[in-house]
């Protein structure tokens, strides 16, 4: 009997450890064709390769350590990935035209790589546990990008390359980091990340590209880059110490920061013709910083609350600042370099400062404050 059981438990052994490290490998050329994997286990290995019209892939993956690789090439395709458990690692790649692409990850340490090449492929990744990390690249028009990470410690990247690429951002948790690089015409990002200590970086190249970035929580992060024309930043921040940095060059880009809680920063710089900032702040010891080198400039700033502080800097021709603040003890700074600039500045409370300084040809300046103890310098030379 005891030889019987010894028999039973080495044969269970044998089968289990036979499940492990399996590898399957599916090749399908034409129409209309289908693959399903499903692996459960350690260091299982899928690859499956389609070319030609509206084929269709799904692999599912339970376990650690599993890898799936799905290449597809032509019109229509789709490819389906599903994995659970630890170190799990998808790569998806496909070439033509309105592909599409599901990556779901759940668990910790999972990697999904999606690369489309073509028009109007579209890819979805959600990531539901701990430092996971997706990286989509998409080269051509009209391309979709939809990333959903849930957990800790999870990161995004982003690259598109072409003209009317559009890429969609969730994040929620503590520590995540969003990288979205996009290079081309109107192409657009949207990044939204509620927790604590998550970070987005947005970089856009080219012509009439849009950035939105909606960060709610503590010590969250914002670096928005813009290199081109009619280019346009959203900031949204809400918490507690946010930072938002937001640099254009080029013509006619605008910026928009909105910030409510206590401790966040703004800062903008612009360089170029006709660009334009507005900046909002509600609460307490919030800071504001703009700078604008180039012609035709504008800038306004609002800030409610106390102990917040704004500065603007405009080098060229033809800017204007405009500063409102509403509170007590904020603080106003605002320097024109060039010729026929103009600055207005409200503030509305008790203990503001402003000062203003301006140098050059044809400045123009208003300063009006209601309140008691508050104090203004203004400053003009030619």
């Amino acid at each position: 009997m005891k030889k019987v059981v010894l028999s039973a438990f080495a044969l269970l052994f044998a089968t289990a450890m036979f499940a492990q490290f399996n590898g399957s490998s599916v090749v399908q050329l034409g129409l209309l064709n289908g693959s399903d994997v499903d692996q459960t286990g350690l260091l299982n290995g899928s690859s499956v390769t389609q070319v030609g019209i509206l084929n269709g892939s799904d692999v599912d993956q339970v376990g650690i350590l599993n890898g799936s690789d799905v290449d597809q090439f032509g019109l229509a395709n789709g490819s389906a990935v599903t994995q659970t458990g630890i170190a799990n690692g998808s790569d998806v790649d496909q070439i033509g035209a309105f592909n599409g692409s599901d990556v779901d990850q759940t668990g910790f340490g999972n990697g999904s790589s999606v690369t489309q090449i073509g028009i109007a492929n579209g890819s979805d990744v959600d990531q539901l546990g701990a430092f996971n990390g997706s990286d989509v690249d998409q080269t051509g028009l009209g391309n979709g990008s939809a990333v959903t990470q849930i957990g800790l410690g999870n990161g995004s990247d982003v690259d598109q390359l072409g003209a009317f690429n559009g890429s969609d951002v969730d994040q929620f948790g503590i520590g995540n980091g969003s990288s979205v690089t996009q290079i081309g015409i109107a192409n657009g990002s949207d990044v939204d990340q509620l927790g604590a200590f998550n970070g987005s970086d947005v970089d856009q190249t080219g012509l009439g590209n849009g950035s939105a970035v909606t960060q709610i929580g503590l010590g969250n992060g914002s670096d928005v880059d813009q290199l081109g024309a009619f280019n346009g930043s959203d900031v949204d921040q809400f918490g507690i110490g946010n930072g938002s940095a937001v640099t254009q060059i080029g013509l006619a880009n605008g910026s928009d920061v909105d910030q409510l809680g206590a401790l966040n920063g703004s800062d903008v710089d612009q360089f170029g013709i006709a660009n334009g900032s507005a900046v909002t702040q509600i609460g307490l010891a919030n800071g504001s910083d703009v700078d604008q080198i180039g012609a035709f400039n504008g800038s306004d700033v609002d800030q409610l609350g106390a102990l917040n502080g704004s500065s603007v800097f405009q080098f060229g021709l033809a800017n204007g600042s405009d500063v409102d603040q509403i509170g007590i003890a904020n603080g106003s700074s605002v320097i024109q370099l060039g010729a026929f600039n103009g600055s207005s500045v409200l503030q509305v409370g008790a203990l503001n400062g402003s000062s203003v300084t301006q140098l050059g040809l044809g400045h123009g300046s208003t300063v009006t404050q209601i309140g008691i103890g508050n104090g203004s310098s203004v400053t003009q030379s030619n």
